[in-house]
């Protein structure tokens, strides 16, 4: 089928003036009508719901053992500062989770700058805020930074073995807050119904925009690609088949004497005006073996000969387009 006449585009076009690591817009163009809406719409879903990044999955107060207590010294009660902790925007590096750590004392406020991490944990938002030191307050809080994708409800067991007072926390691990895309008319020469689509990418920082399309990009073609290669392998079984076919036809077109019979057998096959191989692969047995000064011995070379060939005694063979269209089984079975 073709469709390499269907209009394409040769880039992806960003719009420098409004793109940072947090927002960016696309200009994708030309493409044929209904295209638009068709990648618009794919990708919008595979970037809202496919693209894994990080988030703090748990967190452990020294002292408290559930989320409904206080703390002295800090404004905030826990269930405050569990929903600002979960307004922290990392970016884990490593596929295992990390540790990372609040310790601060004192009046003051404290920060996601303060979280204490290794160089693979990077805080994106390192001014928001978390909770609020009053006097001789202390905060010490042990986090883990977990990498998951989409929406992921807390976790209520202990099946892994997390120290006693650990409180899970629901996850939003998408690195992708909001996708819209428009689709207007673009002009090409003279026609005006081409689709312009127009993509807008709102991230949390820890991934670009450019970046994040990209990964969906890779994960439409990954799942696309099997509806490709399941055709490619069907493609390369016809041809292999029609190539066959042709080459059977060729063989069938040749004349006997171009068989590597012995002089008594071609002698037979000229007597009996066989010409062409497909001539004689129409014959039956009981019809070889009627011929003059033709025996059993001669039966058994031609047969030999067309074996090597995958031909056989038997066969129907179209007589314009040479094509095989039966083989007759029955002789050779009765031999047998």
């Amino acid at each position: 089928m073709k469709w390499t006449s269907l209009k394409r585009p040769k880039r992806v076009e960003f719009d420098e003036q409004v793109t940072d690591k947090f927002f960016g817009r696309m200009i994708i163009e030309p493409l044929e009508r209904g295209m638009g809406h068709t990648l618009g719409n794919a990708f919008r879903r595979v970037l809202l719901s496919s693209l894994e990044g990080s988030a703090i999955s748990s967190v452990r107060f020294d002292g408290v053992l559930h989320e409904f207590s206080t703390l002295p010294g800090v404004l905030e009660d826990v269930t405050n500062i569990i929903l600002n902790i979960k307004g922290v925007i990392v970016d884990l590096q490593a596929e295992q989770p990390r540790k990372v750590t609040i310790d601060a004392a004192g009046e003051g406020e404290v920060k996601a700058a303060d979280i204490i991490a290794d160089p693979q944990v990077k805080i994106i938002n390192p001014e928001h805020h978390i909770a609020t030191l009053t006097g001789d307050g202390k905060l010490k809080v042990d986090m883990e930074v977990t990498r998951g994708r989409g929406y992921v409800r807390a976790r209520h067991d202990t099946a892994g073995g997390e120290s006693v007072g650990t409180i899970f926390i629901d996850c939003n691990y998408s690195p992708v807050r909001k996708v819209r895309y428009e689709v207007t008319p673009t002009r090409v020469g003279m026609r005006t119904d081409y689709d312009k689509l127009i993509l807008e990418v709102h991230t949390n920082g820890s991934i670009s925009p450019e970046e994040a399309v990209r990964v969906a990009a890779e994960i439409l073609k990954e799942h696309i690609q099997v509806f490709i290669d399941q055709e490619e392998i069907a493609d390369l079984e016809t041809e292999v088949i029609d190539e066959e076919k042709e080459r059977m036809k060729e063989i069938l077109k040749m004349n006997v004497n171009e068989l590597e019979l012995t002089v008594r057998a071609a002698n037979c096959l000229k007597a009996a005006k066989i010409e062409k191989i497909a001539d004689l692969v129409q014959k039956t047995e009981q019809e070889m073996l009627k011929y003059r000064n033709f025996g059993r011995k001669s039966l058994a070379e031609i047969k030999d000969v067309l074996g090597k060939m995958n031909l056989r005694l038997g066969m129907k063979i179209d007589p314009v387009s040479y094509e095989i269209l039966d083989v007759n089984k029955g002789d050779n079975e009765d031999e047998a």
